[in-house]
């Protein structure tokens, strides 16, 4: 969709309690300046979603778009304000930027709070914490896709908990690979200077490629504060998810069927209490009802014959082709 070897990133930045109160998404716009792009690589960036922006060239009362390219920003447009938790202002943005700022290749960044599959992403704190359900996603970028030749090569989360199988499988239509945190990500999150200038200097990378990147300079930046113990970013291949989950279907339908046993049903059911779950399950922490995937397998092996196919897909063919996981 653009000229060979060029690059537009586009950042959904709904800056929220994050910004107002620690100046996050402030840090991450320097970060996109520090960055040595070249002419051929840009942030295209809207902002919104917060009380109070940390700098003097934001504002705080409408919604404002920028390119930012090998160390300046510029303001390319500015729209009334409205709700970034809308699906209606993400599609606005993306058919906006596929017009205006395409390229060959292009991405697309949701920064915010994510809170997974339940409860979406981009909790605009100007509007009641309104947030992007999946559905919603889904709806705005098909919208961006009819006019679109091309998939996103990627779509990445720098959020929390969006590194789930059905965030997968909403983007799976629409974008190569995904880039998602299947826990917690620290506030400051991913190294866009690393990013922006990895792209300067490889315009030819592909979206596998550029995910190691993001992966191993968010590990480095956790390590540097001490967080690397709980750092979980990942790659996912978009084009295994179908695979994935129709396996997944024939397993939870066999383990179905078997659970009307009853000794086999309280197998699984103490076995999966050892599954890991992210987010928090329980009154104090919230329910987030995510649980991972493997752990819910593990917990039926013994008692589904569709355990071997579905080990093979998630372990042997792995969704995850790049990641830093402890």
């Amino acid at each position: 969709m653009g000229e060979d070897f060029t690059w537009t990133v586009f950042v959904y930045l709904c800056g929220t309690d994050l910004e107002s109160d620690g100046g996050f998404a402030t840090s991450d716009v320097q970060e996109m300046l520090y960055a040595s792009t070249g002419s051929n690589v840009r942030f295209v960036v809207q902002t919104g979603g917060t009380y109070y922006w940390q700098n003097e060239l934001m504002p705080n009362n409408n919604i404002s778009r920028y390119e930012i390219s090998d160390g300046e920003i510029t303001l390319i447009d500015e729209q009334p304000a409205d709700s970034m938790g809308k699906s209606s202002t993400l599609a606005d943005f993306l058919e906006w930027g596929v017009e205006n700022c395409s390229a060959a290749k292009m991405g697309l960044i949701l920064w915010n709070h994510g809170g997974g599959s339940i409860s979406g992403i981009c909790f605009d704190e100007l509007y009641d914490s309104d947030s992007l359900s999946l559905s919603e996603l889904n709806s705005a970028i098909e919208q961006t896709a009819a006019a679109m030749t091309d998939k996103f090569e990627f779509i990445g989360f720098d959020a929390c908990l969006m590194g789930t199988v059905e965030t997968a499988n909403v983007l799976a239509t629409y974008a190569r690979y995904m880039y998602a945190s299947e826990e917690t990500e620290p506030g400051y999150g991913w190294d866009y200077t690393a990013i922006g200038s990895y792209l300067g200097e490889n315009p030819y990378a592909d979206g596998a490629q550029l995910g190691k990147v993001v992966c191993d300079s968010f590990y480095s930046g956790c390590e540097e504060i001490g967080q690397e113990s709980g750092a979980t970013l990942s790659v996912t291949d978009l084009s295994k998810i179908d695979d994935v989950i129709i396996s997944f279907n024939d397993f939870a339908k066999s383990l179905y069927d078997a659970s009307e046993d009853n000794s086999v049903l309280s197998d699984v059911i103490r076995n999966i209490t050892y599954a890991d779950n992210f987010g928090g399950n329980n009154k104090s922490e919230g329910y987030t009802n995510m649980v991972d995937l493997a752990g819910i397998v593990n917990a039926g092996a013994a008692d589904t014959m569709f355990i071997p196919r579905l080990l093979c897909l998630t372990a042997k063919q792995p969704t995850c082709v790049s990641h830093t996981t402890i």
